[in-house]
């Protein structure tokens, strides 16, 4: 998440909300994207904080048993979102 996504989300971010950032793909083509709400992160004490892939590559296996196991119990909901 990032760019004009990102810009939204800090609107709807309650305080001391924490956002995972794996990526930059929304930058890759348009180097010139602001956000202007960036100021929020502060005023809402959020935290960001990044990560790799690669740091959980070998928790992959017990990370899908897991989705799988709390999807089927109904523990974890999806919604399909087209923009």
């Amino acid at each position: 998440m990032g760019g004009s996504l990102l810009d939204i989300c800090l609107l709807q971010m309650e305080n001391y909300g924490r956002i995972i950032s794996c990526g930059a793909i929304s930058g890759y083509d348009n180097k010139n994207e602001v956000i202007t709400n960036y100021p929020l992160v502060i005023s809402k004490r959020l935290t960001i904080k990044g990560f790799i892939y690669f740091d959980y590559a070998s928790k992959i296996e017990d990370a899908f048993k897991f989705i799988d196991e709390n999807l089927k119990l109904g523990r974890i909901k999806t919604h399909d979102m087209i923009f």
